[in-house]
């Protein structure tokens, strides 16, 4: 609804409002990294990261505009993760019966979409990789462009993108395939199909 209001009301360009919406979307990674790629968080840590990362949001988006060239989308993210992991270490914990679901749900994950030997070196190596390419090709390092190279008679700037840009789709490859992100084999569809497991269950 609230949605709705701001969408009939805001005089801003749509556009606008759909950057907005994408980076309140992003924030809740925060949620899905803990259940797709185990980070270890309690989920009232994800619930008060989940709203910090709104808050940041809002705030990078409205009042002080990208910090150090990084979009909201980043900051939202970034400040749900940090107070999600400091509600972890103050001591907040889960009950023994979301313990023992979350450790269920994780051990299946696992087991049925676990990545050959080869895919665990590419997801090692990406784990430098993803983070770096984003420092340089949309961080703080993108203002080492506006001196670095120039190539087809484009600015450095637009000479540093296009080359990181690319790169980034090359990373993209090999996430994709390499790192086996988004594969799959038969064996692995037959037992998705026999092996089912409810992640979130009604009370």
């Amino acid at each position: 609804m609230a949605a709705l209001a701001v969408g009939l009301t805001s005089t801003a360009a749509i556009v606008i409002l759909g950057a907005l919406a994408t980076a309140f979307g992003f924030v809740m990674y925060v949620l899905l990294v803990g259940v797709i790629w185990g980070f270890k968080f309690p989920n009232k840590g994800a619930t008060f990261g989940v709203l910090a990362g709104m808050v940041a949001v809002w705030i990078t988006y409205r009042i002080y505009p990208n910090p150090l060239s990084m979009h909201a989308a980043f900051w939202g993210t970034f400040v749900g993760l940090v107070v999600a992991y400091i509600c972890r270490f103050i001591g907040l914990k889960d009950t023994e019966e979301t313990s023992k679901r979350q450790a269920e749900v994780r051990r299946f994950l696992d087991d049925i979409d676990a990545p050959s030997e080869s895919g665990r070196k590419w997801r090692s190596a990406m784990k430098v990789v993803v983070p770096l390419w984003y420092f340089i090709a949309i961080g703080p390092a993108c203002i080492l462009g506006n001196n670095a190279f120039s190539f087809a008679g484009f600015t450095s700037l637009w000479s540093w993108q296009i080359f990181w840009w690319i790169v980034g789709i090359v990373m993209m490859w090999a996430l994709c395939f390499k790192a086996e992100m988004s594969t799959t084999n038969e064996t692995q569809i037959q037992r998705a199909e026999t092996e089912t497991m409810i992640v979130v269950k009604e009370t």
